[in-house]
């Protein structure tokens, strides 16, 4: 179990989609990273909340981090008949 006195350093971030396209980023709880003398790193977090529409992946930057810019569109085809 982790120790809870240890204070969380990092914001676990998920990745929202709206109509199967990415929305935005959601702020859904608190982490740290711990590493061991071997080198081995584990993360703790506390997810505070839940995103429906989300796909699972998460992300953990530093409190003052803020998530990177969303994934470019694919562009739609034109269909309004011009050509």
């Amino acid at each position: 179990m982790t120790d809870p006195k240890k204070p969380m350093t990092h914001i676990a971030w998920a990745q929202h989609f709206r109509h199967g396209r990415f929305s935005a980023w959601v702020e859904v709880g608190k982490g740290r990273i711990d590493v061991d003398s071997s080198g081995k790193a584990t993360a703790h977090v506390h997810y505070d909340r839940t995103v429906i529409g989300d796909n699972g992946y998460t992300c953990l930057l530093p409190i003052d981090e803020k998530p990177p810019a969303p994934p470019p569109q694919a562009k739609r085809p034109d269909h309004s008949g011009e050509e």
